[in-house]
């Protein structure tokens, strides 16, 4: 499976793998559980406690909070998906489809080239916060991902139906909600619409989301340290906190995550 963590991105081809392949390739949608480790997933959920966030509407579409600082979160997302053993699982993904939507595929056809930051959100209860449903069709959009950031919340959860015009209403073909740091990779093609789960009793709904892309033009600017790890690197330095390890000296060393191939 794929995971994300601060010493960069770990891919595990397994027999639970193998699970998830057959079951986006009929279900459109496959939940990961576990995706960004225990100690990253602290930093972010610090990160989300104590950022800024914005209104951020669509008319009918979605109407929630985005994120807007610290900016090192989103580079975070960017610097890791873009990992080619990322790109590489998500397209052993896009490629399985047992489902022909009638008489023909519908399903977008192309390389996964790159991953697409979209926000961090969030859905408050009480606030007419909503996400409705949407298609996200274009922009050579292929794998749809969201990650649930809410501790004890479906704040990643999915559903996924179809939007055929011979079927006389939404058929519900798939449902992810995944745990506390857990991912949901879903289709984005024609013939199908997606929408996140509400925020639902007192707790906030916070995920990430973004897009897998068969377009080039969506990789992020380098950021290049050099002699960081010991050799130039893809790396981002994340900010110390309290915890953070120190130096004889009692300075704080930083964590730096890098996405080297």
């Amino acid at each position: 499976m794929i995971q994300l963590t601060q010493r960069g991105v770990t891919v595990v081809r397994d027999a639970a793998w193998d699970a998830a392949r057959r079951t986006f390739a009929d279900r459109h949608l496959v939940v990961l559980p576990r995706f960004v480790e225990d100690s990253l997933l602290d930093r972010l959920c610090t990160a989300v406690a104590e950022g800024e966030f914005r209104v951020n509407e669509v008319p009918s579409v979605v109407r929630e909070l985005a994120m807007t600082k610290p900016s090192w979160v989103p580079q975070l997302f960017w610097l890791l998906l873009n990992h080619r053993d990322v790109l590489a699982a998500v397209q052993e993904l896009a490629d399985n489809c047992n489902d022909t939507f009638g008489d023909r595929r519908d399903v977008v056809d192309g390389a996964v080239r790159s991953f697409r930051v979209g926000r961090l959100l969030k859905l408050l209860p009480g606030r007419g916060h909503y996400s409705t449903w949407h298609s996200d069709v274009g922009g050579g959009s292929l794998i749809g991902l969201t990650v649930n950031l809410s501790e004890g919340s479906v704040g990643g959860g999915i559903e996924i139906g179809y939007t055929r015009r011979q079927v006389a209403r939404r058929q519900l073909v798939g449902r992810g909600t995944p745990g506390f740091g857990g991912a949901v990779l879903f289709r984005i093609a024609k013939g199908l619409a997606h929408r996140g789960l509400p925020a639902a009793g007192t707790v906030p709904r916070c995920a990430f989301s973004g897009w897998f892309s068969n377009r080039a033009d969506y990789l992020p600017p380098r950021l290049i340290q050099q002699g960081a790890v010991g050799r130039a690197a893809d790396c981002i330095v994340l900010p110390t906190d309290a915890g953070a390890p120190t130096s004889r000296r009692g300075v704080q060393r930083p964590v730096v995550v890098c996405a080297s191939a």
